[in-house]
């Protein structure tokens, strides 16, 4: 969001020298800072409407899964010792 409101500050600088100064800044920048500015705009657009879709999704999915702890793995050695054991196994 930021980025956008940079370019768009940017994008309205040049467009204020450019035509002020004349010349190639004319021809060359305010061309690309439209296309800057429309880009942002159209991005902008494309982010909030594919946001909408999925909060609405995520709302119909319901509660999440539940967490359990695994049953078939090892406990995990607490101490120095127990971890030298446990190299020692393998």
């Amino acid at each position: 969001m930021w980025l956008g409101l940079l370019g768009i500050i940017i994008a309205a600088f040049v467009a204020i020298a450019g035509v002020l100064t004349g010349g190639i800044f004319t021809i060359i920048l305010v061309p690309l800072a439209v296309i800057a500015v429309v880009g942002t705009i159209i991005y902008a657009m494309w982010g909030y409407a594919a946001g909408a879709g999925t909060q609405q999704e995520a709302e119909s999915l319901g509660d999440p899964l539940p967490h359990s702890a695994h049953t078939n793995a090892a406990p995990r050695p607490n101490t120095p010792d127990e971890l030298v054991k446990a190299r020692q196994r393998q």
